[in-house]
């Protein structure tokens, strides 16, 4: 594989919905190779593969979610050894807290831009 930094996905039309079209909407639909390549490396327990995928996944929170329900279910019921299952549910917890660190760190984001916003708006118009 080459270097993660160099490695990069791009999004294509869903080949499973013919034009890439959404008849309803109108809109164009993409696949995230990113998002799929991660969960194929799930299932086949390519941790390694997982992580660089996670990161070039355009929705890596809802792909973090994803894999951690699917680690959790197969260590549930799939699990032919306690040790393999107790792993599955080690890389389970890996990928919540990826999501949840997603998360926060867009919430701090947010925040950190309203707060410039709001400082420089207020600079500009209340001389105070």
């Amino acid at each position: 594989l080459p270097p993660k930094e160099q490695l990069e996905l791009q999004a294509s039309p869903d080949p499973d919905r013919g034009s890439g079209r959404d008849s309803e909407r109108g809109e164009e639909t993409f696949r995230d190779p990113g998002g799929d390549l991660f969960l194929w490396a799930i299932l086949q327990n390519q941790k390694e593969l997982a992580e660089i995928a996670w990161e070039q996944s355009r929705d890596c929170t809802s792909a973090a979610l994803a894999a951690s329900k699917i680690l959790k279910k197969l260590a549930e019921e799939g699990a032919e050894e306690e040790d393999e299952a107790e792993e599955m549910r080690e890389l389970a917890k890996h990928y919540e807290r990826h999501a949840i660190g997603t998360v926060a760190d867009t919430i701090v984001f947010t925040v950190l831009i309203n707060h410039r916003y709001s400082s420089r708006h207020n600079s500009i118009y209340c001389p105070y």
